[in-house]
């Protein structure tokens, strides 16, 4: 008996923010005036609308932000990326507001005395409290103290990739036409790995536990 309901527990997809639980915690974060706060919301808004795995997140710099910004493309390059691989993803207003939003708020926590011999393109884009680039344990440390401020489930930085995804697929009137696309866009190998998006959800679940006969 217990092994079916790990069974069932692992075929509900639950690794995402829901539409409320998305709202919930960016509000919160924007009720926050410190540097700090505004640089969390930033590149949480970053991942939520580019999808970037932490490890990209971490290893963003100000020139991969200036490219962005006049190309309109994000070029994510092969040495900060899972499996060292290159991706070009077309920049949308979303992305674009959030790398200029981060832009700002490096100058504003920055202190040249910390980068005397480092080139300005090749700085950190997002900065830590003692002004070096944020390592991933510090995404998921925000990420987690975030969550709990803002009373919601206990996500990751990876959530956000997540709830990109399953926008799209609820969004997709052509569900195989979307995941083909969605697959592209995650940079995914195995379309069998962007299925996990199409499997019942928590919201879902709720929904049909309310109203079972």
């Amino acid at each position: 008996m217990k092994q079916n309901i790990k069974t069932r527990k692992q075929q509900v997809f639950d690794t995402y923010f829901t539409h409320s639980e998305e709202k919930r915690l960016l509000a919160c974060l924007k009720q926050q005036a410190s540097v700090e706060a505004r640089r969390d919301l930033a590149w949480m808004q970053l991942a939520r609308h580019s999808a970037v795995r932490v490890c990209v997140l971490s290893g963003l710099t100000l020139g991969d932000a200036m490219l962005a910004l006049r190309s309109e493309r994000l070029e994510i390059r092969p040495e900060i990326n899972k499996g060292n691989k290159h991706q070009s993803l077309f920049a949308s207003k979303n992305i674009l507001k959030a790398l200029r939003t981060l832009v700002k708020i490096h100058k504003e926590m920055a202190q040249e005395q910390d980068w005397p011999e480092t080139p300005y393109h090749d700085r950190p884009l997002i900065l830590s409290r003692n002004h070096k680039g944020m390592s991933i344990r510090s995404f998921q440390s925000r990420m987690t103290h975030w969550c709990k401020a803002a009373g919601v489930a206990p996500g990751s930085p990876h959530w956000w990739r997540h709830t990109w995804a399953k926008r799209q697929v609820e969004a997709g009137d052509d569900v195989g036409r979307t995941l083909l696309r969605v697959q592209v866009f995650l940079g995914h190998e195995d379309l069998k790995t962007t299925a996990i998006y199409t499997q019942p959800d928590k919201e879902e679940m709720q929904d049909f536990g309310r109203f079972a006969v």
